[in-house]
């Protein structure tokens, strides 16, 4: 799963509006702070769902003439770092599955930063 949502420019390193921005969790991580159970995640933003599946990938030029401008290539536009006690996403208990800690994820962070004008984007394997 992830969102399509705005990403205005005043907020990415391109600046430059992405009125789809595809918005996913990544790198959720489960620890524990003074004996209380812990959750990060990040929740980043990319140009598109194939601008996040070419990180790291080699780019290929395709023009008859030059090359890339740069040598490295991250696709990641912005992102949000989070901690929350366990508790506070997961009343319910932790589910075993990933794809069930994103759809309990999703739905906190949509709750949590009041969006409301957003579009869910189901990905294969996603039910």
């Amino acid at each position: 799963m992830a969102i399509l949502m705005n990403l205005p420019k005043t907020d990415n390193v391109l600046y430059a509006d992405f009125p789809n921005a595809y918005w996913c969790i990544e790198g959720i991580v489960f620890s524990s702070m003074g004996g209380v159970p812990h959750v990060r995640f990040e929740f980043s933003a990319y140009a598109s769902r194939e601008a996040k599946y070419k990180n790291l990938a080699p780019i290929e030029a395709t023009l008859s003439h030059g090359g890339p401008s740069g040598i490295a290539y991250n696709p990641r536009l912005h992102y949000w770092e989070a901690v929350f006690p366990a508790a506070d996403i997961f009343p319910e208990g932790l589910p075993l599955a990933e794809s069930d800690q994103k759809d309990v994820l999703y739905g906190f962070i949509k709750d949590y930063l009041g969006l409301t004008d957003v579009v869910d984007v189901l990905e294969e394997g996603d039910e």
